[in-house]
């Protein structure tokens, strides 16, 4: 997910949630004189401005603190809301939470951010009740309200501690792929710097890994006509150079199927390009014997198919090998 696109996402829930206080303010209270609601009205706008950054500012080009501009606006939209809105609707400053989800997920701040968990909602309920007062409400008047700081705050420590474990894993996630990838890069290093050729296919037969040798060969048994050739289209045939070896008896199909052979000779290449290649495989398996799928291997041996001087064959060799994952 792109920056713009989360910081997109995470405005979302405040804006129906004072859409929906909105609805429900002038529908229960349509009788509110217009400048009653002024305050409400700035709130609003204060939300409509932060909106509006947050879906029309590149975010991937702006630093991720910068991004916390919109939750902050946020904060202070709703409190207005919170103290010019309670008179229609109760329980206006659980709205409060909003924001700080969206400062506990970021882990900016932390002990700020659950500090202001409780002051700034206490602070607003403490607003709203003194100005419903009619000096007659007792002291646990004030105090019931208590119960929304300290949810705001419980569930704001929870996002904490789910986005710093959601934070390690990804950190541990990334370092095994950066060095997974350095073990790929030097293995495909040692394959192509090899003069053999290499080719690495799934259960099914379909390659998986191939170096730059067996790239030389797959393009030279490719049939002009057909690209992407499955192994049975490939350009293989028997010692006679004529007649296609069947599917079943391929070096790869025998090799990912487990089967063990020594010397078979196959011609590769279209007619006058051919080259000769001695087939052998070999059945490897993980050291543990279990956890690992088990591997098979094919060794080939190229030569070319012009004679030398000396009435010879000869061309570096070339080792294909099949695994089975």
């Amino acid at each position: 997910m792109t920056p713009r696109a989360a910081v997109m996402l995470n405005q979302l829930p405040t804006v129906v949630a004072v859409a929906m206080v909105l609805f429900f303010t002038f529908t229960t209270h349509p009788e509110r004189p217009d400048d009653g609601d002024a305050w409400l009205w700035v709130g609003t706008g204060i939300i409509v401005c932060a909106t509006a950054a947050a879906f029309t500012v590149r975010w991937e080009t702006q630093r991720f603190i910068r991004q916390l501009l919109i939750p902050a606006a946020n904060l202070v939209g709703l409190c207005v809301i919170a103290i010019a809105g309670h008179y229609a609707l109760a329980g206006l400053s659980v709205l409060l939470a909003l924001p700080y989800f969206w400062f506990a997920w970021a882990r900016v701040v932390p002990t700020l951010t659950r500090i202001g968990a409780v002051v700034i909602p206490s602070v607003i309920l403490h607003l709203q009740q003194r100005s419903a007062d009619d000096g007659t409400k007792g002291l646990d008047h004030y105090f019931r309200p208590a119960l929304i700081p300290i949810l705001i705050l419980a569930f704001t420590i929870a996002i904490q501690v789910v986005s710093s474990t959601v934070a390690a894993e990804n950190r541990k996630f990334n370092e095994a792929l950066a060095k997974s990838e350095e073990r790929r890069a030097l293995l495909n290093g040692i394959l192509n710097a090899a003069n053999v050729g290499v080719v690495v296919t799934d259960a099914g037969g379909h390659d998986v890994l191939r170096n730059r040798q067996q790239d030389a060969i797959h393009e030279l048994v490719t049939p002009e006509d057909h690209p992407d050739p499955t192994e049975a289209e490939l350009l293989l045939f028997g010692e006679d150079r004529v007649t296609p070896i069947p599917p079943e008896q391929r070096p790869v199909r025998r090799a990912v199927t487990g089967e063990e052979f020594d010397g078979q000779l196959i011609w590769a290449g279209p007619s006058g390009l051919q080259r000769a290649y001695s087939v052998s495989a070999r059945t490897q398996r993980a050291a543990d014997g279990a956890a690992a799928a088990p591997s098979r291997s094919s060794t080939t041996s190229r030569t070319s198919s012009r004679p030398s001087p000396r009435g010879t064959t000869s061309s570096p060799t070339s080792t294909t090998t099949c695994a089975r994952r």
